[in-house]
């Protein structure tokens, strides 16, 4: 990660670097680059565009494509001062899916974990649309996670082709967490481009309603009163300590909430 001038602020984060190779490519004067990444309290060197153009900072990570340039450039131009909120910089934004994946594709990191399960392809069968689902609800019990789709067992990224098919499969993985999935979740569908091809990525937000349990039966692996929680690697059926830690955990929040309203409701 990039330091900052005299140690002073944040370092340049690998969706900014992404972003600054764009730049690169795009023929930008060094001042013109800066200007999107420093504000007030953050003084970064300009010695970084150097090392980033050097392969001395972020060598792996990939350039940004040029529509999430100039989506990038175009949300600091009109956002108000001083705030830096903006589309790429959120955790499920291209640009930072894109970095999250090519940093767990690292031979040094685990392939799969608690937060991340990759998958050659769209599911086109019922078995297939159904490990999918339970995949989601294990991620909503659990802390949250995002399923990419066109990346191979042996981490080769194959992409999608986002055809027909691939439509169909993802409006029938939206269909079937609406009937299946209650209380409803929270989840995100983004596709962004990685190596010249293209990867979706269905990102679910951990629940605030736990647990989340499947309401029918769907297939042998999915049957209605099933509550699935993720583990390191695999979304399995929660263990017994595990749902007992998630019930008290629930029972905590309702009675906090409950204080809370007595507090409110007596103050003078």
């Amino acid at each position: 990660m990039a330091r900052l001038k005299n140690g002073l602020g944040r370092g340049l984060q690998d969706f900014e670097v992404a972003l600054i190779k764009a730049m690169v490519t795009k023929n930008l004067k060094r001042d013109e680059m800066m200007s999107y990444f420093v504000r007030p309290g953050r003084i970064i060197s300009p010695a970084a565009i150097s090392e980033i153009n050097a392969g001395k900072i972020g060598p792996d990570v990939l350039e940004a494509s040029p529509h999430e340039l100039a989506q990038y450039m175009e949300s600091r131009v009109n956002e108000p001062p001083p705030s830096i909120d903006n589309q790429l910089s959120k955790p499920n934004s291209p640009t930072q899916l894109r970095s999250k994946l090519q940093e767990w594709l690292r031979p040094q990191f685990s392939f799969e974990n608690s937060d991340i399960e990759i998958k050659r392809t769209l599911p086109t069968t019922k078995e297939g649309i159904a490990k999918i689902v339970r995949a989601i609800a294990s991620f909503a019990n659990a802390g949250g996670g995002c399923i990419y789709f066109g990346i191979s067992d042996n981490r080769e990224i194959i992409g999608i082709t986002n055809g027909v098919e691939d439509q169909e499969s993802l409006r029938a993985i939206g269909d079937k967490c609406k009937e299946l999935l209650c209380p409803a979740i929270e989840w995100d569908r983004v596709l962004f481009e990685m190596s010249g091809t293209l990867i979706v990525a269905i990102c679910v937000s951990m629940s605030n309603s736990k647990p989340v349990l499947i309401m029918s039966d769907y297939t042998n692996e999915v049957k209605a009163g099933d509550i699935f929680f993720r583990y390191s690697g695999q979304s399995a059926k929660i263990r017994p300590g595990d749902l007992l830690k998630l019930l008290s955990e629930r029972d905590l929040a309702v009675l906090d909430r409950m204080r809370h309203f007595e507090l409110d409701s007596f103050t003078p």
